[in-house]
Formats: C-alpha cells, sequence, structure tokens
C-alpha cells in the first residue's frame, strides 16, 4: 500500500483564471508560483503556494475536456485532491487490484502522479504524487518558495467531501491507502467522519446531512456529491472581514470555541468561484483539527 504523507495540493475549476487569482490575491495576498498549459488534460492552470502546500486554479481549454464537461455539470468549484505519497507507482497495482480506474499516470525524472478515476473515488479526481527531487514539489514551478505569502493564510488543513453514505465514500480511500475516520461530534444538520493524513495536520472529513432541509442536502442537490469544501488557518479573521466587506465577500457568523482556543468562519462560495471556504483561528498552540477535539 502506498504511503500518504499529507494533502499536497488541491485543485479548483473556474471558467476564466484572471479574475479567480486576482480575487485571491485581494483576499489572501497570494500569487502564482508558476502558470502552464496542460494539453493532455485540456486545461491551463496557475498554481499558487500556501506555505508549503498549493492551491491550483484551471481553466479548460475547450469544450471537449473532462474539466470543461465538470464545469458545465457542477459548476465552478473544487476539482481535484492531490496527495504527496511515497511511491505514488506502487497506488496503481493496488487499484488494479482494487479494480478502482486508473485514468492517468505520469513518470518523468521530476515526478510521478497517479490519477484515479472520481466514480471510484466518492466523485473526486484523486492524484497521488511523489516527487523525485528532494524537498521540492515540481508542480509549483522551480521557484516556488520565492511566491509563499503566509502574512494571512499559513496552511491548508481539510478537506471535505460530501455525500450520502459515509461508509461508501470512506471505502475506497480505507482500501487504497488505508485511511479510516472517526466520528466527531455532528455540526449543526452535518454528520462529519474524519480521517488523518499520514501523520500531518491534514485531514479528510466525509460529511452528510442529517436532513433533508439541511445546508448541506442542498449543496449536494445543486452541485452533486463530491467535493464540498477546505478548511484553511488564518493568522487574523478580523483582517479577513474587513477584506471581505472591501469586496463584497459575504460570510456567515464566526463559530468561537473559547474553550478550544479558536474560532471559524465560512465564506460565500459564490465570493470565491463556487469554493466552499472555512477560515480557521487558532489561538496560541491551539489545533482545532486534533482528531478528538
Amino acid at each position: 500500500m502506498a504511503r500518504l504523507l499529507r494533502i499536497r495540493q488541491v485543485a479548483a475549476i473556474v471558467p476564466d483564471l484572471e479574475p479567480a487569482i486576482d480575487r485571491l490575491h485581494a483576499l489572501f495576498d497570494l500569487e502564482p508560483s508558476t502558470r502552464e498549459e496542460l494539453p493532455q488534460y485540456g486545461l491551463t492552470n496557475a498554481v499558487l503556494p500556501l506555505g508549503d502546500q498549493f492551491l491550483e486554479l484551471l481553466q479548460p481549454l475547450d469544450d471537449a475536456s473532462a474539466g470543461a464537461r465538470y464545469l458545465a455539470k457542477r459548476g465552478p468549484g473544487l476539482y481535484m485532491l492531490i496527495f504527496e505519497g511515497e511511491d505514488g507507482l506502487r497506488a496503481q497495482d493496488d487499484a488494479d487490484a482494487l479494480n478502482i480506474p486508473v485514468v492517468a499516470t505520469e513518470d518523468n525524472q521530476r515526478y510521478t502522479s497517479i490519477h484515479f478515476h472520481p466514480k471510484a473515488m466518492a466523485n473526486v479526481l484523486v492524484s497521488i504524487d511523489t516527487s523525485k527531487i528532494e524537498n521540492d514539489w515540481p508542480a509549483a514551478g522551480p521557484n516556488w518558495r520565492d511566491f509563499i505569502h503566509s502574512d494571512i493564510v499559513t496552511g491548508l488543513h481539510v478537506f471535505r467531501i460530501a455525500g450520502s453514505d459515509t461508509d461508501a465514500m470512506e471505502k475506497p480511500f480505507a482500501d487504497l491507502f488505508g485511511l479510516h475516520t472517526i466520528e466527531r461530534a455532528p455540526r449543526g444538520d452535518t454528520r462529519v467522519a474524519r480521517a488523518r493524513v499520514g501523520h500531518s495536520g491534514t485531514y479528510i472529513d466525509f460529511v452528510t446531512p442529517t436532513s433533508d432541509r439541511a445546508h448541506l442536502a442542498q449543496w449536494i442537490r445543486d452541485h452533486g456529491p463530491g467535493p464540498s469544501g477546505i478548511e484553511l488557518q488564518v493568522r487574523s479573521l478580523d483582517t479577513i472581514t474587513e477584506r471581505c466587506d472591501a469586496l463584497g465577500i459575504g460570510y456567515r457568523p464566526r463559530i468561537t470555541n473559547e474553550e478550544a482556543g479558536w474560532q471559524a468562519l465560512n465564506l460565500d462560495p459564490t465570493g470565491l468561484f463556487g469554493v466552499p471556504v472555512t477560515l480557521v483561528e487558532a489561538h496560541g498552540d491551539a489545533n482545532p483539527w486534533e482528531l478528538g477535539a
């Protein structure tokens, strides 16, 4: 079984890169470390460092690409989850044994990358990538460290996957990567099962609505099951709300847990090209993502 180290990169698909890049810069001070055309996938991209993790923006090059069909079906939003792992090619053999289709394989002098079919992975395009260059991430360009701006955002901690059956969503991740969940306290009308990725501070949340009237239930009706959000750690929610107000980005009231030492803010996804983003400000050494929290 290929060993996962952490969530290293997530990708969102948008109809136009430039407004999305401008919005991320205005809100979080992020900027691309590389841009590249990916004709083999019918996409062009921009990769923005979040510390030593990455947010990739993708724009379809033509209407025939899988990305264009995804955009037409679900609208703009999260598209791909990329794990950093050891011996990523081993996962291809494991996938074959489990009848999980592999849709793309890349093996060159810089990295290996294996993409698994979304229909077999809880409706998420999942990849496991292994860099052959020590302490590097080739997909982000040769000088990506020069583009790190962490005064606002310090890291990406959670990738959320929504659906109606937690066990069914978890199963391929458990079978292929050995990820297993524990139940967490419900968040309002949402059931949450969380899996830690490796020994890192990154997690997969499998979320299901507890009623047909739940906000998440409406999200699934509108967009379909699959990627449903990310959680980022930030230094100051006050700074974020000031910028949101200036940019016209809506947000819900803050959630505060004084005992655990953190507060959180959910941004309106329509202001962030369809991506539901939760921002978490931790106080002191608090870790809001601990499995037992």
